[in-house]
């Protein structure tokens, strides 16, 4: 306690590293209101979906990915100058390497949503070409009926020609 009151810090439940709203992206479930860092909320709805089961770190209310929105703060002033003020000397070595840690996780979970977006790509691609080769299997599929109808049609004609006598 300062001074008789206590200050509390803002943090994500999921890392429990402090939230910085102008400088980091956050994210709110909309059903219950919690707030997360927007790559932590992205891990655990990734984590809850091999699960099954996706609900609220905090209250566990059912949620699902859909039900995030980001979040945007006004402020005063630029916020560069909220970076630019923080003394990377007066930082504590252990909040720095949190903070680094939180961003290889970020690094991790961005090349693997990357990873996964691209085998995505590639399926669709596959489909496509599968697609197009069916479509062009179906053209000579259908050129061979049609010889198949014309020579019936003449072989028909001939049927006719012998059977009612050509003079």
């Amino acid at each position: 306690m300062i001074g008789g009151t206590s200050i509390g810090k803002t943090i994500c439940s999921i890392c429990y590293e402090d939230l910085k709203p102008l400088v980091e992206d956050l994210q709110a479930i909309s059903i219950c209101g919690h707030v997360f860092h927007e790559l932590c909320l992205q891990q655990w709805f990734e984590y809850c979906s091999s699960a099954k089961k996706c609900s609220c770190p905090v209250c566990k209310q059912s949620c699902s990915a859909s039900n995030v929105n980001r979040l945007y703060f006004q402020s005063v002033g630029d916020s560069n100058d909220l970076i630019l003020s923080q003394n990377v000397e007066d930082e504590d070595p252990r909040e720095l390497r949190g903070q680094v840690q939180r961003l290889e996780v970020k690094v991790k979970g961005l090349s693997s949503l990357l990873e996964r977006q691209g085998k995505e790509l590639k399926d669709v691609n596959d489909q496509v070409n599968s697609i197009a080769f069916l479509d062009t299997s179906n053209i000579g599929v259908i050129s061979g009926i049609e010889e198949i109808r014309v020579g019936i049609s003449l072989f028909y004609f001939i049927f006719l020609l012998i059977l009612f006598g050509c003079d």
